[in-house]
This record gives C-alpha cells, sequence and structure tokens, in this order.
C-alpha cells in the first residue's frame, strides 16, 4: 500500500460534518466522567458492536446469549461457541484499552488483541480464527473471499509506516483513524480478525 498521508485538504462538507462528529464525541467523552465506572456506559455498547461486527464472520449470537454466557449459563454447544468467539472480541477490544503489551497503538498491541480475538472456539485449534500472526512467505492461506493483502516483504514497512502514524497528530483524530483502519486492512497482516483488531 501507499504510505499514510500526513496532510489532508477536506471538503468545506466535510469538515462540517467531522466537527458535528467530533462534538459527539467529546460530549460522550463528558458523560463518561461523570461516571464512577466508565465501563458502565462503554460496556453494553461494547458488546452490541461485538454481536453485530462478528456477524461478518458469519458468528450467529445476540446481546441476551452472550450475557448468559458470561454469567455461565451454558447453552447448546452450537450457542456457546458463537457467543464464546463474540466474547473474544470484547476481551480482545479489552485487551487493547488496558494498555498491556505495549499499548493499543503498537505493533505488540494489535498482536495481543489478535491472540484474544483469534483464540479458538469448540475447542478447534485448528480453526482459521487460532491463525493468528503475520501471513508466513508462500503458505497460499487466506481466507474467503481473499483480501488485497500487502506482498510479505513489503508488510513490515508498512505496518512501521503505520505504528509511527498512530503516534502523530498531523490530522484531526477521526480522519486519522479512519486512514488507519483502512490501511491495517490493505496490510491485512494477520490471516483473520483484521477489521476488529485494527486501529
Amino acid at each position: 500500500p501507499r504510505p499514510l498521508p500526513r496532510r489532508q485538504h477536506l471538503p468545506h462538507e466535510v469538515v462540517s460534518l467531522l466537527d458535528e462528529a467530533t462534538g459527539a464525541v467529546h460530549r460522550l467523552g463528558g458523560v463518561g466522567r461523570l461516571l464512577p465506572n466508565p465501563h458502565l456506559l462503554i460496556g453494553p455498547h461494547l458488546r452490541l458492536e461485538a454481536v453485530l461486527s462478528s456477524r461478518i464472520e458469519g458468528t450467529r449470537t445476540d446481546v441476551s446469549q452472550l450475557l448468559r454466557f458470561e454469567a455461565g449459563q451454558a447453552p447448546s454447544r452450537d450457542e456457546a461457541d458463537d457467543a464464546r468467539e463474540v466474547r473474544n472480541y470484547v476481551v480482545a477490544w479489552n485487551t487493547g484499552c488496558g494498555g498491556s503489551s505495549g499499548g493499543s497503538r503498537s505493533r505488540s498491541g494489535c498482536c495481543a488483541r489478535c491472540t484474544a480475538c483469534c483464540s479458538p472456539v469448540g475447542g478447534d485449534s485448528t480453526a482459521s480464527r487460532a491463525s493468528c500472526g503475520p501471513v508466513p512467505s508462500g503458505s497460499g492461506a487466506a481466507p474467503s473471499p481473499t483480501p488485497v493483502r500487502a506482498a510479505t516483504q513489503e508488510m513490515g514497512v508498512a505496518l512501521s509506516d503505520l505504528e509511527r502514524f498512530l503516534h502523530e497528530r498531523e490530522l484531526p483524530l477521526l480522519v486519522q483513524l479512519a486512514f488507519a483502519h483502512y490501511q491495517f486492512e490493505v496490510i491485512h497482516p494477520f490471516l483473520d480478525g483484521n477489521g476488529r483488531i485494527g486501529p
């Protein structure tokens, strides 16, 4: 992929929408600071997002099934596998925001999230979701449909540029996050989970 842009001219209408979105984020942050435990606000939204984004991967569960699984109320085997996979996403998100493994904006942080997100389900350690880590050269392994992935020899350079980009503040934060998420998908360093664990 091309190096990420450090400067970007934004049309007036985009700037207006960006201002509105940024204001909404600040208001949400203000509400969170009023709570003794911000996770009371974040937790339900995180679980809903985990359920919805996991459907892209073919996982079928709902928030009530996820909450029952987290409470130890074992559903059927198939439901438990799906709920566990969605729970892995929640754990991956908390891993990234907890500052462990070098922080959420570092390469090691991404790897920590991948490990959490791709933990095997149903005891099947050979499942594609357990196949985390950089795509080996000539492996021929790829999810279906096959994404546009950076060549292996270019991957390290692209990931280093992305990591530097995430620590810079040349662009508005929401624009920076959009570029970073897109770039991580294009680089596609892991066999699975890239869209859910990226920046």
